[in-house]
């Protein structure tokens, strides 16, 4: 598993230069298809090329993330923008379980999909609404796998579910988290989430009171652009942005 998942992405071998872009562009719409259409679209990868070149170094430093015992580098990628929001610390930190808790032999399940953006490594994904090739369009409390998973990991996708759907309903984060660990999760298996505080007042609720099956946090908050270890009372201060993200994080646990 090691060797074949390596989060320290190349982003600019990834990214094409921004002239071939444009050109692309041009060549699809025409001069006034590109005038229209083109140059938002255009303005923004500009923006994007300079985070990720001289930008990234002045805004956004190379920091390192203290995980645990470990440090860990921020990932950087121009999808989804990661170095401006939680992605940041997010993938690193699930990646560096996956790395350490698998092995050739794991089942990995991830709820929503997220990592396949990023990686290409052998895992189900479960998400209720993206259509992507390998992906199972199915609710996550309907999910009925005909096996069971070595590692259960989610990013950012918990906080939607029961408050995002066409009915408000909290119980449904309680029945979720039952479902997987009970009905997906192996036996010595583990399972571990990612989502921002501040998002589904519920479920910030949930944690606080221990009301969720997860036996183990560990709380996150975003200062300058860089993320610090921190307990759950220091992220009450923070609120979730649709345009900035979250400035707080929590990470939980279930094995």
């Amino acid at each position: 598993m090691k060797s074949k998942t390596n989060f320290r992405t190349n982003i600019y071998r990834e990214r094409k230069p921004l002239f071939l872009e444009m050109q692309e562009i041009i060549l699809k719409l025409g001069w006034s298809g590109f005038i229209k259409h083109g140059f938002l679209y255009g303005l923004r990868k500009v923006v994007v090329y300079w985070d990720l070149t001289i930008g990234q170094f002045i805004s956004h430093p190379q920091y390192l993330l203290q995980y645990k015992n470990k440090t860990l580098n921020y990932f950087y990628h121009p999808y989804n923008m990661t170095y401006r929001n939680e992605r940041a610390i997010e993938i690193p930190i699930i990646m560096e379980e996956v790395n350490n808790f698998g092995n050739k032999y794991s089942q990995i399940l991830e709820v929503g999909n997220v990592l396949s953006h990023y990686y290409k490594f052998s895992h189900d994904i479960v998400d209720k609404f993206e259509k992507a090739p390998k992906v199972i369009n199915s609710d996550v409390i309907d999910f009925q796998p005909l096996k069971r998973y070595n590692i259960i990991v989610s990013i950012s996708t918990l906080e939607h579910i029961g408050w995002d759907d066409d009915k408000i309903s909290p119980q449904k984060l309680i029945k979720v988290v039952d479902h997987l660990a009970e009905n997906c999760l192996a036996q010595d298996g583990r399972m571990i989430f990612t989502f921002p505080y501040g998002y589904n007042p519920y479920l910030d609720s949930y944690v606080r009171r221990k009301k969720l099956k997860f036996n183990q946090y560990l709380y996150y908050k975003k200062v300058k652009n860089k993320w610090i270890e921190c307990t759950f009372s220091q992220l009450k201060k923070y609120s979730y942005s649709e345009y900035k993200g979250t400035s707080g994080l929590i990470i939980a646990y279930f094995n």
